[in-house]
């Protein structure tokens, strides 16, 4: 049996962890492109790049692989 919890924050350890679908507010209008999402851990911050693609770049995600990771790379130094 799979449970469903919905919750504003989520607190885990080593005992502890959480996956599944992730569902966050954005401020404004969703923009496609190349996003991070900042998730704070105690005192370190973890960055998870994402993509929200257009309609063609859905069709052949894998073409533009090269361009995605040098603009994720230019995101790092930042």
């Amino acid at each position: 049996m799979i449970r469903s919890i919905t919750c504003n924050q989520f607190e885990g350890n080593w005992q502890r962890a959480c996956r599944g679908r992730l569902f966050f507010k954005v401020p404004g209008k969703v923009a496609t492109g190349q996003h991070c999402l900042n998730a704070k851990f105690g005192e370190s911050m973890v960055q998870v790049p994402f993509r929200i693609m257009t309609k063609e770049e859905q069709k052949h995600p894998h073409k533009n692989w090269k361009d995605l990771k040098k603009e994720h790379e230019a995101e790092l130094k930042k």
